[in-house]
């Protein structure tokens, strides 16, 4: 399950948190206290204009490392959560655990399962760049889901189109998870106006159920 690309993609909807009341005597302005009304209006407005363009909540503050790869940058917090990345993506198998081992091996991985999602749905943008964060539990990933503002059931992994993102739970995800939401990328990278939320779904689930079949 993924959000659609379109504009009316639920991750558009955020809405930032209400700004504080203005009073005439000032209190709970904080640091906007000794600004006159006007200049308190331009703060407000430049504030919300800084949440509308980023997601209101910040994960590099989350204490999150990161990997990259040719089409992607991975994030994760601990080794344990690489590693069950990693190892249910299909990367590790027989080659062990080390960190630079299943660093190597998750990078060929991951950038294999993207040249075959293109491959299958005849779809090269050039300009795909892709966020994966992944989480340590499906818990803390329906966190974030909730955090979006979305609250019908969550589902193992989505795409934020918003965001040029895919997050998942090191535990749940699949490499043909991993494929469906890159799946969904790909589409939202190629096409200038993405096709029907339900036609991506086809597309994806195509994908995924296809992987490795000639």
């Amino acid at each position: 399950m993924s959000y659609p690309c379109l504009k009316e993609d639920p991750a558009e909807k955020i809405c930032p948190a209400r700004p504080p009341r203005i009073t005439a005597a000032g209190k709970g302005l904080g640091p906007l206290r000794g600004l006159s009304p006007f200049n308190r209006v331009i703060a407000f407005a430049a504030a919300l204009a800084v949440i509308a363009v980023f997601p209101p909540y910040s994960r590099a503050a989350d204490g999150f490392r990161q990997y990259e790869t040719k089409y992607a940058t991975v994030y994760y917090r601990s080794d344990k959560d690489f590693y069950g990345f990693s190892r249910n993506i299909g990367s590790l198998g027989i080659f062990g655990r080390s960190l630079e081992n299943a660093a190597a091996k998750t990078k060929e991985r991951v950038d294999a399962v993207v040249d075959r999602v293109e491959t299958i749905l005849d779809m090269h943008p050039a300009d795909l760049r892709v966020a994966v964060y992944v989480y340590p539990t499906q818990k803390e990933l329906e966190e974030v889901y909730r955090g979006m503002g979305l609250y019908s059931e969550a589902p193992v992994a989505f795409y934020s189109s918003r965001q040029k993102a895919i997050f998942v739970s090191a535990g749940n995800v699949t490499e043909g998870v991993l494929a469906h939401e890159f799946a969904h990328a790909v589409i939202c990278f190629y096409f200038v106006t993405p096709p029907p939320a339900r036609m991506q779904e086809i597309l994806a689930q195509f994908v995924d159920r296809n992987l490795w079949q000639e």
